[in-house]
């Protein structure tokens, strides 16, 4: 199509990038890719031999359109060489066309003198429209899920207790999760 997307491969790489602002130094650079073919549920990108042989499979990813504002949040799911080995073909599951970087602390029952501060708060609250239903999901690392965690999710008003009641998608470090909500906090 000789479209270009911009991309942004790795979890932490991600996480930086959802979080800084775009003038942000610090931010996670992007690279280009070519645009092969796009669908509902994801897109599929062209690389050169050379930078398609680092690419793994389940690697979460950021991509947009080249010089849009917004940034959807995706993951690999294909890739293959050329037969002449001088490209690759990337494909690309869309998990999220509105991914949102929040601080999601474990949920806890008992009464505490001062919250703990928990480094690795961060993950993306990555909902997505699919056949005309929506899927509220959460991206975390994977060592944070341990099958029915219950976690507080920030929301512009206030906070609700949610308990992962399923794994929607998994990959390199990285696990797309539902949930029940269990009340507001």
């Amino acid at each position: 199509e000789g479209d270009t997307i911009d991309v942004v491969v790795g979890f932490d790489q991600d996480m930086s990038l959802l979080d800084g602002d775009e003038d942000d130094p610090a931010r996670a650079a992007h690279d280009c890719w070519s645009l092969r073919d796009r669908s509902a549920s994801g897109l599929g990108a062209l690389l050169p031999a050379e930078a398609g042989e680092h690419i793994v499979l389940g690697a979460l990813m950021a991509f947009r359109p080249a010089a849009a504002e917004r940034w959807q949040l995706g993951c690999i799911v294909r890739r293959i060489r050329l037969q002449d080995a001088s490209q690759w073909i990337i494909g690309i599951k869309r998990l999220s066309e509105a991914p949102l970087l929040i601080d999601l602390e474990p949920h806890v029952e008992e009464l505490q003198l001062e919250p703990e501060q928990t480094a690795d708060a961060a993950a993306i609250y990555a909902p997505i429209t699919i056949d005309g239903g929506r899927i509220d999901g959460v991206v975390i690392d994977i060592n944070r899920f341990s099958g029915n965690n219950e976690f507080v999710l920030p929301t512009g008003g206030g906070a609700f207790r949610i308990r992962a009641n399923r794994v929607i998608d998994r990959g390199d470090r990285w696990i797309r999760i539902g949930f029940e909500v269990l009340g507001k906090r």
